[in-house]
């Protein structure tokens, strides 16, 4: 008796002689799995879960880790032209809008499947693509629905530990109601307190993170928790209220003067205070402006930013920050293949952008920190916006 499906199966991707583990295969399927491989073995992933989806019955209780396989599967292509903002295509003046409010190219090569879940409105696929500034873009569809919607945003430098919100959306009737968002390194693990006192554990894939919310589940704080299991940041996550936004954050002690800089804007100076939260703050002051950072420096933390003179007829362009106590020595790459180093003084750092280097092909890319050994400790790319 042939078998059709196993037929076309094997023709797809050919059989491999192993013995069964099916203890190996549940703790495959129940692993996370990292965000960048090889496109033909997510393929290979991918046809696996349709094979596991006919032969496993959902009353052996393993739906879950089933939906497992999606994360890391390419997207396909209606889903890479919705990442690419190919969402209205009866309406290109919407698309146009949206590409001149976002500055970032969404890397669309890199889309690909981040999470599965069931909700009460039906299997909810989330699919994602990285920004080249830095962000992520989403796009979720529930099963059956003719579009999904979309969601892009990058965190800004002062946002904290993490960023996040609680949302929902109508589908043929129903509600999904869910919390999502992006995380930074520092946050091992999240989760979801409820207006009733209880929490619930939060999903994350990479940077990524999302948990649906069902009946009776009324959401209160988003929770980042570190390795040690500490609370790193905690943000209300109300439906209808965006969690993300912080308040600003001020110096908590008295500061100390570190550069002055004579400019074509004049005198610039920069003054070190320590901050909330085993922060540290860094001011940098201008004429007619301020600008006041305070951050946990693991590393390497930096702005740039354009400041201008009182008539707003002339400007300067200035990277400043602050380094760990590793750091000894620092460099600023640009896109001509130049660099230059960058003098360190008590720990933080301040630069003034030569005029050339605003031009494209000229532009700054990457800070790079390195330790005494040499040994890199960070680099972090430069996005020169607004030059």
């Amino acid at each position: 008796m042939t078998d059709p499906l196993g037929d076309a199966l094997h023709r797809l991707v050919p059989a491999v002689a192993v013995e069964p583990d099916w203890a190996d295969v549940l703790a495959r399927a129940d692993a996370r799995v990292p965000l960048h491989r090889n496109r033909r073995v997510w393929y290979v992933i991918a046809v696996a879960a349709v094979v596991l989806g006919i032969l496993v019955s959902p009353a052996l209780g393993l739906g879950d880790r089933i939906l497992d396989f999606f994360t890391g599967s390419p997207a396909p292509e209606p889903v890479k032209q919705a990442l690419a903002f190919g969402t209205n295509a009866g309406d290109p003046e919407i698309d146009e809008l949206m590409h001149q409010q976002v500055d970032s190219k969404v890397i669309v090569g890199q889309a690909h499947g981040l999470l599965a879940v069931q909700t009460p409105a039906g299997l909810l696929r989330i699919w994602g693509a990285p920004t080249s500034d830095g962000g992520l873009c989403t796009y979720m569809r529930v099963g059956g629905a003719s579009s999904g919607w979309l969601s892009c945003e990058t965190p800004a430098s002062d946002s904290g530990p993490f960023i996040g919100s609680a949302d929902e959306r109508n589908e043929g009737g129903k509600t999904v109601r869910f919390v999502s968002g992006q995380a930074r390194d520092e946050v091992a693990s999240m989760e979801l307190r409820l207006v009733d006192g209880s929490t619930l554990p939060v999903r994350m894939v990479g940077s990524f993170f999302f948990r649906a919310l069902f009946p009776g589940q009324e959401p209160a704080a988003l929770v980042g928790r570190d390795s040690s299991g500490d609370v790193v940041s905690e943000l209300p996550a109300t439906l209808g209220n965006l969690g993300g936004v912080l308040p600003p954050t001020y110096p908590t002690g008295p500061s100390h003067q570190v550069f002055v800089l004579a400019t074509d804007i004049g005198q610039i100076t920069m003054e070190l205070a320590p901050g909330p939260d085993r922060k540290r703050c860094w001011i940098v002051t201008a004429e007619t402006s301020q600008s006041i950072s305070c951050r946990r420096v693991r590393d390497l933390e930096f702005d740039l930013g354009p400041y201008y003179n009182p008539e707003q007829t002339d400007r300067i362009v200035l990277v400043s920050g602050l380094v760990d106590k590793r750091v000894r020595s620092l460099r600023l790459e640009f896109e001509d293949a130049e660099s230059v180093a960058i003098p360190i003084v008590q720990r933080s750092f301040v630069y003034e952008l030569p005029k050339k280097h605003w031009k494209t092909g000229h532009r700054p890319t990457r800070l790079v920190a390195r330790g005494s050994g040499g040994e890199i400790i960070a680099h972090k790319r430069v996005v020169p916006d607004g030059l």
